[in-house]
This record gives structure tokens, sequence and C-alpha cells, in this order.
């Protein structure tokens, strides 16, 4: 157990978390399908995007704190929500064994990321085809994933997510500085609610990507485990123990400061490039020109030379979305075979499970894309999917809340507020997800 840091430059040594869950958040979501949006539906969603972004915060952090205060995996914490179903050793609540199929098939969209990277890869390395660019990436991925190092992801992604969220600011900086420049004034007079129906589809997946979601909500709070804020605490029922969980809280709160404040950063001028180069050249990416397309963002602005940037920028944020995505989910899949009983809970064997996944993962997305070989519709199927979880997430939350934290440390009101807001937001999505799949 330990105390936490008492002044703000303390709390920024301990951040690290927040990192590790914008290389999955600021990835796919932005350089694919937020300037895609942009792309079909010019400046008119851009409020559609902010609300997404900034509703993930509350979400994350609520989830975060109900972990660490009780030192718990999410998954151990959901399976205290009642109605259960038979497991292989022990039964296990409903919303775990659901939520298990969701991952399943979020995994598709790891599949289109994996795709979009190895594009990239085959577009910066001329001669190597898409098929041993996702190869080469699958293999690496396994190496560094199979390690089992929390620190060496942390500093892999830390590199990343930084590199290409510089670039892409400085992007939409010179973005003024050309025949696309745009006013504050054109981007407010734009915003609608009214967009061509064909991309709704888009539009719900950027929101499961962007906004509340179980892969990159629920990827935080094992990432805030292995960082260590949990087992600082000790027993918060004591006063020493509250003491302590305020303490950590307030690191916690900080680094989901950080995690709003670089999504913003990326979301915002990957979506204006988008809109303002794009949406006005009239091309949309599909599954086949994807990276090609977006590349045009880059070279418009700074010219021809940019394209080669680009390229870079964009392997950039492609594989930090692999790591990070697949290293949230070799932490919760060993978490789902203990809750559901299939095999023992050791901690020993929880970290042979982690390291064992971090090998087999990579494999597992490449045949995913090679199979089906369309990286777009993958990771659209994929924030799809983890739209339609926010509901269950967030309803789970407010009665997590008060089942298993103290009093003193359950949300005050305009916490909650929030969380009902987002509770809202998210069910309306979820809907429309729906209505549409069932029209289609």
């Amino acid at each position: 157990m330990q105390d936490a840091p008492s002044t703000f430059i303390g709390r920024l040594r301990h951040l690290g978390p927040g990192v590790l869950v914008a290389g999955s958040i600021v990835g796919s979501g932005e350089l694919i399908l937020t300037s895609s949006l942009g792309a079909a539906v010019g400046f008119a969603l851009l409020w559609f995007l902010l609300l997404a972004c900034w509703s993930k915060s509350i979400v994350q952090a609520e989830l975060a704190k109900i972990c660490i205060v009780r030192d718990k995996t999410y998954l151990n914490a959901f399976n205290h929500v009642p109605g259960t179903l038979p497991g292989r050793h022990k039964r296990a609540s409903w919303i775990v064994w659901l939520l298990l199929v969701t991952t399943m098939i979020s995994m598709l969209g790891a599949g289109g990321i994996l795709g979009g990277t190895a594009q990239a890869m085959s577009l910066v390395v001329p001669g190597v085809s898409s098929t041993v660019a996702a190869v080469s990436i699958a293999l690496v991925t396994s190496i560094v994933l199979g390690i089992g190092s929390y620190r060496l992801l942390e500093t892999l992604l830390l590199v990343l997510v930084s590199s290409f969220t510089a670039i892409t600011v400085y992007c939409a900086v010179a973005l003024q500085f050309t025949d696309y420049a745009v006013s504050v004034t054109e981007i407010v007079s734009a915003q609608s609610i009214h967009f061509d129906v064909i991309y709704l589809s888009l539009a719900l997946a950027v929101f499961g990507y962007t906004g509340v979601n179980s892969t990159e909500t629920v990827a935080y709070s094992y990432f805030c485990l292995d960082k260590g804020y949990g087992r600082n605490i000790g027993d918060s029922s004591t006063p020493s123990g509250l003491a302590r969980a305020r303490g950590w809280l307030r690191v916690l709160r900080t680094d989901v400061w950080l995690t709003l404040v670089l999504l913003t950063l990326a979301t915002v001028p990957f979506y204006l490039l988008g809109a303002a180069v794009l949406h006005k050249m009239g091309s949309v990416p599909d599954n086949n020109t994807m990276i090609s397309v977006l590349s045009a963002m880059y070279s418009q602005i700074l010219g021809e030379w940019a394209k080669d940037l680009f390229l870079i920028a964009a392997f950039m944020v492609l594989f930090s979305t692999v790591l990070s995505a697949l290293g949230g989910l070799c932490r919760k899949l060993p978490d789902y075979l203990i809750e559901t009983g299939m095999v023992r809970d050791d901690i020993a064997l929880r970290r042979k499970l982690i390291r064992g996944f971090g090998y087999f993962l990579p494999f597992y997305i490449l045949t995913l894309y090679l199979t089906f070989e369309r990286p777009l519709l993958l990771i659209i199927i994929g924030g799809i999917n983890t739209a339609l979880t926010g509901p269950i997430l967030i309803a789970g939350i407010l009665y997590l809340e008060r089942k298993l934290l103290p009093a003193e440390l359950r949300p005050g009101i305009p916490a909650k507020i929030l969380l009902y807001l987002a509770l809202l937001l998210v069910t309306v999505v979820s809907a429309a997800t729906l209505y549409l799949s069932f029209q289609g």
C-alpha cells in the first residue's frame, strides 16, 4: 500500500493508463472513421463527434473508480450483477456472458484495423504487399504482447500517440494557410442534424469507437490495475484506506483528463481535415482505397511530399491501435475464463494467460483480415457492436456503485447527472443502430 502523491506534479509521475487507452481510441476511430465521416457529411456532425468524445470520460472514470477502490477487475465487479447462468465450475452473471459475446464480435474490428495498418505499411515500403505487411505486423505485435510487460506497452504507445497527434495538429494548423482554409463561423453555421441517411451507419460506428463503448472503457480499468492504483489503496472501509482511495482517485481523474485532451486533439483535426479537404474534393474512402484517399488530406495541404508523411503517421496511428486494443483483450479474455469458471482464479495462471493470448491474438485477427479482406467494413462492424454495449455498461456501473463503493466514494449529484445523460445518449444511439440494422 502507498499514499498517493499530494501535488499535481507528483500525480503526473503516476499517469500512464490514459496514454495506453488513447493509443486505441486515437487510431482507427480518428484516422479512418472520423476522417471518413468528415469526408462524407462535411462539418455538419462536428457537434455529434464532440459529444461522443466527451461522454466517454465520465463513464471511463466511474468504471475505473469501482475497480481500483475494490481492487477488482471489471468482470469480477460485474459478476455481482444479479441473475446468473451456469459455467464450468461456477455460475456467472448473465451480463458477463453477454459481454463475452460482444467482445468476440469486436475482434472483427481489430482485424480491420490490422488490415488498414498493412495498407499503410505496403504504401510506405514499395514492393511489400498488404498480405506480407499484415503478417509482419502480426509477428511484431505478437512478440511485444507476448513479453507481457505493461511498461514496454506504455512506453511504445507514448511515443506513437505523441508523434501522430503532433503531426496531425500541425497539419490542421497548416490547413489555414491553404485554399482549404475554414473559419469558425463556417464551421458553426454548418452544424446540423440533417445528413444523407446512407452515412448513418458510418456515424454510429464513429460513436462506437470515439464515444462510450466497452472496449476502451474496460481496457482502461485493466491498465489502471496494472499501473498499481488498486493495490496501493488497501481496505477502503478503514479511515486510512479511505484517505488513500481519495488520493489515488485524484490521480485517476488527472489521468482521465489527459485522455480527454489527447482524444480531442486528435479527433477534431482529423475530422476537420476530412471535412475541409476530402468533402470538398468529393472523395470518400472505401475498402480498397481507404489509405490512399485519406492521404490526400495531407498532400493537398502540404504538397505531394506529404503523402509519405501521412503514410508514416497512418502507420503509427493504426499500429498503436493494434497494440493497445490487443493489449486490453489480452487482459480481458483471461478474466472471462476465470469469471465464467473455465479456469481457476490464480495470479500466476492469469499472467501466463495474458502472455499466451498476447502471442495468439495477433495471428487470430490476421486470419480475420485475410478471410474478409474488407478492412473498412470490419471496422464499421466493430464500431457498431461496441456502441450497442454502451447502455449495458453504464447501467451496470450505476448499479455497482451503490453495491460496491463506500458511501463516501460514490459519485455526487453532478457526476450522477452526467452518467444518466450518457446513458440516455448511448441508448438513443443503440436504438438507432438496431433500427438501421433491421431496415437493412
